[in-house]
């Protein structure tokens, strides 16, 4: 008897394991497509999530396009005006050259090396 229910569990088993996906494991899983930031509270998180709808927002009036969220790329690089410059209380980066060309502050994260040239 325990045999049988040994066997009928491995089979059970076998048949619960995801196929094999090509490639990037989580491939299928459109929420990993971006890794998570970190925030500190719930209050962090909706002031992020405020802020970044404000600016959204501010370039929607400016007639600015959506911003990319891909990861910056070392090669083309963004010029933008020292300034302190905030909308409704988001802090955010002004283009050089172009004042309307508004965008969010990056979050820090990890330090990293970029190998030289």
């Amino acid at each position: 008897m325990r045999t049988v229910i040994a066997v009928t569990s491995l089979v059970l088993l076998a048949g619960a394991v995801p196929p094999d996906v090509p490639g990037d494991p989580l491939a299928g899983l459109p929420g990993y497509e971006e890794p998570a930031t970190r925030w500190k509270d719930v209050a962090d998180a909706e002031a992020r999530r405020a802020c970044r709808e404000t600016i959204e927002q501010a370039r929607a009036v400016a007639g600015k396009p959506e911003l990319d969220r891909e990861p910056a790329d070392p090669a083309e690089a963004k010029h933008f005006y020292a300034v302190d410059r905030s909308v409704d209380g988001c802090p955010v980066l002004v283009m050089s050259g172009d004042p309307a060309d508004q965008r969010p502050v990056p979050q820090v994260g990890e330090p990293m090396l970029i190998p030289a040239r």
